[in-house]
């Protein structure tokens, strides 16, 4: 089990969306598969980083945005993911060697597309769990589409 702060405040905050996705640079194209497989035509971003300010959160939301409309994709994801105040703090944390943080921590948050997979939310009985969409309950569909069960 994985808890993040700022991702759970998101998640609980989307929690009425009829799809909610979590994603980073990391799973950033598998998540604008699932977008279009959808059908929404409604999309919202919810940045949850930094008040909503978090620069690695809105390049993340720029990239998956380029990717789900066929625009030219961002080339500067990676460089906003290095300069944000959050990969900052994080080689400050390193350098103080504070616990739970690896010195590879900046540069796989900067790895885009590492993972062939979205994050599905789902709530069950007032907690939230995240599936693989190329898991079984993930529910990836051959196509690509996804579907939610009633």
């Amino acid at each position: 089990m994985q808890v993040t702060s700022n991702g759970t405040v998101g998640v609980h905050a989307a929690r009425h969306a009829p799809l909610i996705l979590c994603a980073s640079l990391a799973n950033a194209s598998a998540t604008a598969r699932a977008i279009r497989a959808s059908g929404s035509k409604r999309v919202i971003y919810v940045v949850t980083g930094n008040q909503g300010t978090a620069d690695e959160d809105l390049a993340c939301a720029d990239l998956i945005h380029a990717q789900t409309k066929g625009t030219g994709l961002p080339t500067d994801s990676v460089e906003r993911v290095r300069g944000s105040a959050a990969a900052h703090a994080l080689r400050e944390d390193i350098a103080a060697c504070r616990p739970g943080v690896s010195s590879d921590d900046v540069d796989l948050a900067c790895e885009i597309d590492r993972f062939d997979f979205a994050l599905i939310t789902e709530e069950n009985h007032g907690r939230f769990d995240l599936r693989s969409s190329t898991s079984e309950r993930g529910r990836w569909l051959e196509g690509g589409g996804v579907r939610r069960t009633t």
